[in-house]
């Protein structure tokens, strides 16, 4: 699994892999190396090269979270607060926030919950849909260029195995809800 993620990690720029090559390795500090097998540094790097790429593909007009957001509403709307962050991985409390910018920009309807008096219910505007279909071929393009340097078995482990780090689904790939 970290070497999937190193290699996602390096899909950036190359940036990395000097640094975990065998024979340039073993002149480095011996934590030093030893980090260098640890999911956590390989995560991290990882990160570092989606935001990035996200920079440079994307662009500052929609950030990850909100894109996130918007995504799941589209497949599935209305649905209230609690139910739209856990489908999109945010924390509730990030999810407030990136709402909250969303409707400033006009990219949100909310209405009472019929079933919940102090609920809300939130939707896409026609405005957020375009948004969003805008920047999906860039988001698509990040998707791909992070997991380009992998073959097509190695995607498909690394996808199981980010789901099953993440939370996402059980080690026997059963979604958690």
């Amino acid at each position: 699994m970290v070497t999937l993620w190193a290699n996602v990690a390096d899909a950036g720029g190359h940036e990395w892999a000097p640094a975990v090559v065998e024979d340039q390795a073993s002149e480095l500090n011996p934590s030093v190396r030893a980090s260098l097998d640890h999911s956590g540094f390989a995560l991290r790097r990882a990160r570092q090269v989606h935001a990035r790429l996200w920079e440079r593909l994307v662009g500052a007009d929609v950030t990850p979270g909100q894109y996130a957001l918007m995504d799941v509403l589209h497949h599935d709307e209305p649905l209230d607060l609690g139910t739209l962050a856990r489908r999109a991985s945010v924390e509730e409390t990030t999810a407030v926030r990136v709402l909250r910018r969303l409707t400033e920009r006009g990219a949100l309807h909310r209405t009472p919950d019929p079933l919940d008096r102090r609920g809300l219910l939130i939707r896409l505007t026609d405005s957020a849909r375009a948004l969003m279909f805008a920047h999906t071929p860039a988001v698509n393009e990040v998707q791909d260029t992070l997991v380009s340097t992998l073959t097509p078995v190695q995607r498909t482990r690394f996808a199981r195995l980010s789901a099953v780090v993440a939370g996402l689904v059980t080690a026997d790939g059963t979604p958690l809800t």
